[in-house]
């Protein structure tokens, strides 16, 4: 007779006979002797049914495991136990639980939370986490010793674990699944791993088993990475501008932050961090942010995000304590040939054009000067200023004035941006 490897669940290897068909008929002659308990269903009188020299050789040559099987599939009923894999079909679907027939005495439950748009009918596979008095439960993740006991079958399958952060160590952090210790390098304990590393030592979580064996590494980002990707799915399906996220920073360049709001990176723009500050290097990688969505380009995956809480907005003091015709002081911020840029308040920036100046030369970077607010346009966001006493007979030429309208049109049709003041201005003839 053919001999053959098999694995039980403890992971331990035994050898077991492989079963021809004609040993095949023997266990089932047996499970139904083993059902009617050595009897036929017809009257008292009917003889005992005599197992065969074959049904006693198969008999021997069954383990626990196997024995038990028979016994279950001849009394129309599973023997589960912890840890065991089973497959079934969903009967019913509840607000918190479904319903599911694993051929056991009573139904099992799986947490609503699992499924993943399977519907009553379908078939699924999961894990027993407990089978008692209680009822059976299922999951679709292994824990506690079952876990540890299943390593190999979830690092095969990529069924999830739990396990719970036990220590940090030299790269990476000491999980502990079951009874069983697990290494999880740095970089795969998050998707982005927070600058605190000490931050996840303590909490549980779900793992992907990425190599077994007795040294086992697990990986938890793998499992983020694939919850990201559906967000992201969701995200370009319903986000429309002025949506509200917590984010976290990922990246920060010259010219502003990428912010990660679950699954999706968006780029704040140094001029849309906060009222009072463009520095992105006044934040940091893996802080926390509240941003706000401007724009979705769903074509090419991009969005663009704000910092700027619109109720704190310094442009609602316009007209209270910045009044169109009255004069201020200011600090000049930029010096180009065309003029300055002076802010009168954080947030509040506005355009001194040589053209509005009655005295020579322009004032450095720094300097605080006194100038007149002209007018504010609070539709774009522009301040023009101007000396204390100049004329409105140097008011900006219609050229000017064309060319502003000329570029907005351009950004709004999406060919640029408004850039800066001085791209605005740049190459035009103005004469003071």
């Amino acid at each position: 007779m053919s001999r053959k490897t098999t694995r039980t669940r403890k992971g331990v290897r035994t050898d077991a006979h492989a079963e021809p068909q004609e040993d095949r008929a023997s266990d089932v002659h047996l499970g139904r002797a083993v059902a009617r308990g050595g009897e036929t269903p017809s009257s008292a009188s009917t003889p005992h049914t005599r197992l065969s020299a074959g049904d006693l050789e198969a008999l021997a040559s069954m383990d626990r495991d196997e024995l038990a099987a028979l016994m279950g599939g001849a009394l129309g009923r599973a023997r589960v136990e912890e840890g065991d894999r089973v497959t079934g079909t969903i009967t019913r679907i509840g607000r918190e639980y479904a319903f599911v027939d694993i051929g056991a005495k009573a139904e099992a439950t799986l947490g609503t939370a699992e499924l993943k748009g399977e519907q009553a009918g379908d078939t699924i596979e999961a894990f027993v986490l407990s089978a008692g008095e209680g009822g059976i439960q299922l999951s679709r993740q292994l824990s506690g010793r079952a876990a540890g006991a299943f390593l190999d079958e979830a690092a095969d399958s990529g069924i999830p674990v739990e396990g719970r952060v036990a220590s940090r160590n030299a790269g990476g952090f000491e999980v502990r699944i079951g009874t069983v210790r697990a290494f999880c390098p740095v970089s795969m304990i998050d998707r982005h791993p927070a600058p605190d590393l000490d931050v996840y030592v303590g909490q549980t979580f779900r793992f992907q088993v990425v190599e077994a064996g007795d040294e086992p590494v697990v990986s938890r980002r793998a499992l983020l990475e694939e919850e990201a990707e559906a967000a992201r799915e969701q995200f370009f399906a319903t986000a429309k501008p002025g949506d509200h996220h917590t984010g976290i920073v990922t990246s920060i360049q010259s010219f502003g932050v990428f912010v990660d709001i679950g699954g999706v990176e968006g780029l704040v723009h140094r001029s849309e961090l906060g009222w009072e500050s463009d520095d992105p290097t006044s934040l940091a990688r893996g802080q926390h942010l509240e941003v706000r969505v401007l724009e979705v380009d769903i074509a090419n995956g991009k969005v663009s995000l704000s910092a700027r809480d619109p109720a704190l907005s310094p442009w609602s003091r316009i007209g209270t304590d910045y009044v169109p015709g009255s004069t201020y002081e200011g600090t000049v911020t930029g010096v180009e040939r065309y003029g300055v840029f002076v802010r009168l308040a954080p947030g509040l920036q506005g355009l001194l054009h040589v053209s509005r100046r009655t005295t020579e030369g322009l004032p450095h970077a720094g300097a605080t000067i006194t100038v007149r607010l002209v007018s504010a346009d609070l539709e774009r966001r522009r301040l023009e200023l101007a000396d204390p006493d100049w004329s409105e007979t140097g008011a900006p030429t219609t050229e000017q004035d064309a060319a502003w309208r000329a570029h907005e049109q351009e950004a709004r049709e999406g060919s640029g941006s408004l850039g800066t003041l001085g791209d605005l201005f740049e190459g035009l003839n103005v004469r003071k």
